[in-house]
């Protein structure tokens, strides 16, 4: 059995490499929009189409709003206010997490699926899972910080 040191520090690199993934997946994306793609089929990242840098801006917010926050912090056994207002911030890290995963889906499915949708959806694609992974590095990291205190 791995002592816990070493587990959160499996745990930190695993999510590191997830975080760099998901940044190399988005990146990969646009590229592959602005050079690879034909320019007949390429989608211009301007106006709402330009909006899918937004995501990704929102996950790393709410990385960073998650990961301030140490689980054992937040347990009742603490001074009431301090704990409260805790809670208030993952909560509201929470909330930026999950409104980077729907403002991807929204803009892939409203400019990429809709708007044009006889062009290529690198960008959109890529823009949709590098959020969910970067969601995935983010639930991952906070829960390998606190593993093995149980």
């Amino acid at each position: 059995m791995m002592e816990p040191e070493a587990r959160r520090n499996a745990f930190s690199l695993i999510c590191g490499m997830l975080f760099g993934i998901a940044w190399f997946v988005f990146i990969g994306g646009v590229v592959i929009n602005n050079h690879i793609v034909d320019a007949s089929d390429r989608v211009k990242l301007q106006g709402s189409a330009g909006a899918i840098y937004v995501p990704m801006f929102l996950g790393m917010l709410s990385l960073f709003m998650i990961n301030t926050v140490v689980k054992s912090d937040i347990d009742d056994a603490l001074d009431s206010s301090k704990a409260a207002k805790l809670k208030i911030w993952l909560f509201l890290g929470a909330l930026v997490m999950f409104a980077s995963l729907i403002s991807a889906g929204y803009i892939f499915g409203e400019v990429y699926l809709t708007e044009h949708k006889h062009q290529s959806a690198a960008a959109g694609v890529g823009a949709l899972v590098a959020t969910i992974i970067l969601t995935l590095s983010n639930l991952l990291f906070w829960l390998a910080r606190s593993a093995g205190d149980d």
